[in-house]
């Protein structure tokens, strides 16, 4: 950032050039160029405040192609990630938050708002000091994901299990998710904050089933591995290379397509207890199974 210093004898100058309208090019050009590089906080407008209420709507967000993150935590968050694949229009903050961080007008479009007014346009029960407007990026397909292994969601309903899904990847390293397109929207406030700022690192693509084992068929050594009720043991099981590992609805689990095109069926053993849970919450059982296959991972890394 670069700090322009000005003498009070300048800007009193300036400022009685502009008062009475005693303008040269010169003194034109410099006034421009101060009050230009100079950051600042614009007050927010009622059709700002109309518009940002919208947001929480998918048909809005999808309209304009925006995205709300909120909580002071998060938005910190994405100050600070290097090279993420997010980007931000501009900032709502209450005076207090600008205060304690004086960095952000100098990097971002930032808007003061009152806490009554950000308790209308926010989400959250309990709004924080602070919410951010991204634009929704847009992803392309590339042929290199064939050579990682991935995640993908079979029509997932529950909004926080998406979040945490998304958190959890991040958390063993993984770079995208892949969900059907009648999956929860990614967008939705309950995913933002769940995702708890790792929506920042982590893409997710929306992509139909058919369009994966399209990519997927010819592809040397790559599986595709449903995880099921009864399936082989994951502690058992040993995971390739590269592959995509599938995880089904909350309620009925794998479809039978995605069930017909895995070259292997894999589950998590849990103890045989009398009329004892049918199955497990989502968003654990795919952190169990990646924590396991980053636990191979590792294990191959020291060999």
């Amino acid at each position: 950032m670069q700090i322009y210093l000005v003498s009070v004898r300048k800007l009193l100058f300036l400022e009685s050039a502009l008062k009475y309208k005693h303008f040269s090019p010169s003194i034109d050009l410099v006034s421009e160029h101060i009050y230009n590089k100079m950051p600042t906080i614009q007050p927010l407008s009622k059709s700002h405040l109309k518009y940002f209420r919208s947001l929480q709507q998918k048909k809005y967000r999808n309209l304009n192609k925006v995205f709300l993150i909120e909580g002071e935590k998060m938005v910190k968050e994405i100050f600070h990630v290097q090279n993420s694949h997010l980007e931000v229009i501009r900032v709502l903050a209450i005076d207090e938050f600008y205060k304690e961080n004086p960095g952000f007008p100098s990097k971002f479009n930032c808007f003061e708002i009152s806490k009554g007014d950000l308790n209308k346009i926010s989400g959250m029960s309990s709004p924080d000091k602070v919410l951010m407007e991204l634009k929704m990026p847009e992803y392309s397909v590339d042929s290199g994901w064939t050579e990682e292994f991935n995640i993908y969601l079979e029509s997932i309903r529950d909004p926080g299990n998406l979040g945490t899904i998304i958190r959890t990847a991040d958390w063993f390293g993984f770079k995208k998710v892949f969900c059907s397109p009648d999956s929860v929207d990614v967008y939705n406030p309950k995913v933002i904050q769940s995702s708890m700022g790792s929506i920042a690192r982590v893409k997710v693509i929306y992509l139909p089933i058919e369009e994966v084992f399209k990519l997927t068929t010819n592809e040397n050594s790559f599986q595709n591995i449903g995880t099921v009720l009864g399936g082989e043991n994951i502690y058992n099981f040993i995971f390739p290379k590269k592959g995509m590992l599938f995880f089904g609805n909350e309620s009925n689990g794998l479809s039978t397509i995605i069930q017909k095109n895995c070259q292997k069926a894999i589950g998590i053993p849990g103890a045989t207890i009398e009329n004892g849970p049918e199955s497990l919450n989502l968003g654990i059982s795919v952190g169990i199974v990646l924590s396991e296959l980053s636990r191979q991972k590792l294990l191959k890394m020291k060999i």
